[in-house]
C-alpha cells in the first residue's frame, strides 16, 4: 500500500511526541527520505508525497489488473504484482512505527492476531481509577477520507474517486471501538483515529449479555445505541475527549500507532491474498 498515510501519521507523531526535539524541517526530510524507500504499485516512489498519493486514489486503491490479459495471463500477473510488493520491502514494518509500538506496550498489551486476521485488539494492562477494564478493537480496512462529509459510522469509506490535482492530500482516518467494563456494563464508544487524535463520534452503555455474540464491541441493533453525538452539550463532549485521552488511556501515541499499524497490517494482507488467489489459479 502507498505509505502516505503512513508517513503523514509518522511525521505528526514525530511533531507532537514527549521527547521529540527535531525541527519541522528535519521532520519533512525524513518522511521523504522514509517515502523513497518503497516502491508504488506501478509508480516510482521519488514522486512528490501528494502525487504519490493521487497515484494510488486512482490505481492502488481499485487494484485493477490490466484489462487486455486474458486467462491464461493470471497467474504470470499475480506473480509480478507479488514480486513487486516483496521487492518494494513493505512486509517489514517502518521504524518510526517499531518504535512507537514499543513505547505504547509498556501500557497495553496489543493483539494482531493470525494472518488472514484483520483484526487487532489492545487492551490497557491498568484498570482505570474506579476499577474499569479498558479495552479497543480495529479493523485494518476500516477507513474513511478525513475530509468525508456526513459519512457516519457505517460507511466502508474506500476511496472511489481521484480528487483535484491542485488538491491537499488528506490522511486516512482509521474507526475503533474503544470498551470500558465494569461491573456487568460495557460502555462503547465509537471512535475515530485522525491525525494523532482520537474523536468520538458516539457513545452506548450496555450489559456484557447485551453485546453482538461473537463480535466484539458490537451492540444489539434493538438497543438504545445512545444519542446523536453532535447534539450533546460542547463541554460534555470535551469532558469526554478528555476522559478517554487521560482515564483510558488512548493518547496520541495510541492513536497514531492505530492509523499506523492498520496501513502495515493492510499490506502485509495483500500480500498473503496475492499469494493465495495465486495458489488457486496456478
Amino acid at each position: 500500500m502507498v505509505r502516505s498515510r503512513l508517513l503523514q501519521a509518522t511525521a505528526r507523531t514525530m511533531m507532537n511526541h514527549h521527547r521529540s526535539s527535531s525541527s519541522s524541517a528535519a521532520i519533512a526530510i525524513m518522511a521523504n527520505n522514509h517515502l523513497q524507500q518503497f516502491n508504488v504499485r506501478g509508480f516510482t516512489s521519488n514522486a512528490h508525497p501528494s502525487t504519490t498519493m493521487k497515484n494510488y486514489q486512482t490505481s492502488s486503491s481499485k487494484r485493477f489488473f490490466s484489462s487486455e490479459a486474458d486467462d491464461d495471463d493470471l497467474p504470470s500477473i499475480l506473480q509480478r504484482e507479488l514480486e513487486e510488493e516483496l521487492e518494494g520491502g513493505t512486509m517489514s514494518p517502518p521504524p518510526e512505527l517499531t518504535e512507537l509500538q514499543t513505547e505504547i506496550q509498556s501500557d497495553w498489551t496489543i493483539g494482531v492476531g493470525e494472518e488472514g486476521d484483520a483484526t487487532i485488539k489492545m487492551y490497557k494492562k491498568e484498570a482505570t481509577a474506579n476499577g474499569s477494564k479498558v479495552s479497543l478493537v480495529f479493523h485494518c480496512q476500516d477507513t474513511i477520507p478525513s475530509d468525508e462529509e456526513g459519512g457516519g459510522l457505517l460507511n466502508t469509506g474506500v476511496f472511489e474517486t481521484a480528487s483535484d490535482e491542485n488538491e491537499e492530500e488528506e490522511s486516512t482516518a482509521v474507526r475503533f471501538t474503544l470498551m470500558v467494563s465494569r461491573a456487568g456494563k460495557v460502555m462503547i464508544m465509537k471512535c475515530l483515529s485522525e491525525d494523532a487524535e482520537a474523536i468520538v463520534e458516539g457513545l452506548a452503555v450496555v450489559g456484557e449479555e447485551q453485546m453482538v455474540m461473537g463480535k466484539e464491541g458490537e451492540v444489539d441493533e434493538a438497543l438504545y445505541q445512545g444519542p446523536e453525538y453532535t447534539e450533546l452539550a460542547e463541554d460534555l463532549q470535551e469532558s469526554i475527549t478528555a476522559y478517554v485521552q487521560n482515564e483510558c488511556g488512548v493518547t496520541s501515541d495510541v492513536a497514531a500507532f492505530i492509523a499506523m499499524y492498520a496501513d502495515y497490517k493492510e499490506q502485509v494482507e495483500y500480500v498473503a491474498w496475492l499469494k493465495s488467489v495465486k495458489s488457486m489459479v496456478s
